[in-house]
């Protein structure tokens, strides 16, 4: 497939820094220990590797439910549509990056495969996960693809050491990736 994408050089966070904060981080060792509902049942059980970050608006909750949702970059839809857990995912393809990027757990996608899309771009907005939850955007880079065996684009690894190794060889940490971005200039802030 021909990319034709254009090739701005800009970076944005996802959603506006002003209006959220991380409340997972990559491979938070808290989030491995499980997230409980309130009512004390399971939302994630024991034993999940992070694989990004987790924006949430600053008064938590559901705050930041509907807020806009911004390509990191220029790129393609890949995926967009609505998976078990995930709800609504989309999944876009940098090629001046060399890197993919996951948004999860959206409420309204604005993007269908095929799309291209420019830096900063709504793709859609703030959801919750299909099995409940705060609404929040769940946020990854990738710079392999996950094979089939190893669930594709809803990737999401249990289990020990091996587990964590294949985040490490797939992902690599969105705060990071886009801190370096703004250290070469590139990384603006979208619209609020």
């Amino acid at each position: 497939m021909p990319e034709n994408v254009p090739r701005s050089g800009l970076y944005y966070w996802p959603i506006n820094p002003r209006k959220a904060r991380p409340d997972v981080r990559y491979l938070d060792p808290n989030y491995y220990l499980g997230v409980k509902r309130p009512d004390g049942s399971w939302l994630v059980p024991p034993g999940y590797w992070h694989t990004g970050v987790d924006l949430n608006g600053p008064g938590g909750g559901d705050t930041d439910c509907g807020q806009p949702v911004h390509a990191m970059t220029d790129g393609r839809v890949v995926i967009a549509g609505r998976f078990p857990v995930w709800g609504g995912m989309v999944v876009l393809w940098h090629p001046s990056a060399g890197v993919w990027t996951r948004y999860g757990h959206l409420r309204d996608i604005l993007v269908r495969p095929g799309d291209v899309v420019t830096a900063g771009q709504q793709i859609g907005t703030i959801g919750r996960m299909a099995t409940g939850g705060y609404c929040h955007l769940h946020f990854d880079v990738f710079v392999r693809v996950p094979p089939a065996s190893e669930g594709g684009w809803l990737f999401f690894p249990r289990g020990g050491e091996e587990a964590r190794q294949k985040v490490l060889a797939y992902c690599v940490d969105p705060e990071t990736f886009l801190a370096k971005q703004a250290q070469a200039g590139r990384l603006k802030e979208p619209p609020l």
